[in-house]
């Protein structure tokens, strides 16, 4: 449980990047998911420089990074991470012009984290620990 706490700050966190970019929640292509939606690791972390300039950037910019960061702070913080991230409208998404008005997302999000721990028993074996989170952005 010693990692519990960045845990929740790296849910915390990514679940603000969300709420920041309601377009990147109702835009992907899908009625079901969201373009946040997918697995986050080690292979998805990288270089997040996309969008921090003065220059303008598309929602979809804006989402390539957030996911960036996210995976590069698992990498960081947590031993042999992993997480997912999973949101279910319960509507339909606007139509074009309506979304720059951002309406609020309708439906839920899931953030997973699961990341490896050593056992407070004697043979200090690895265990895998996880965090849940279900929110609304």
């Amino acid at each position: 449980m010693a990692v519990e706490r960045p845990g929740r700050d790296l849910q915390q966190g990514m679940a603000d990047r969300m709420r920041a970019n309601n377009l990147g929640l109702w835009n992907n292509g899908s009625a079901t998911k969201s373009a946040y939606d997918g697995t986050y690791n080690s292979s998805t972390a990288g270089s997040a420089s996309t969008c921090l300039g003065t220059s303008s950037c598309k929602w979809s910019d804006v989402v390539a990074r957030d996911q960036k960061v996210f995976s590069n702070q698992l990498v960081s913080f947590l031993p042999s991470p992993s997480a997912t991230i999973a949101c279910k409208p319960t509507g339909t998404a606007p139509a074009g012009n309506t979304l720059v008005e951002r309406p609020p997302y309708s439906g839920q999000c899931t953030i997973t984290i699961a990341w490896n721990e050593k056992s407070a028993e004697q043979d200090l074996s690895d265990h895998t620990a996880s965090l849940t989170w279900v929110f609304q952005p």
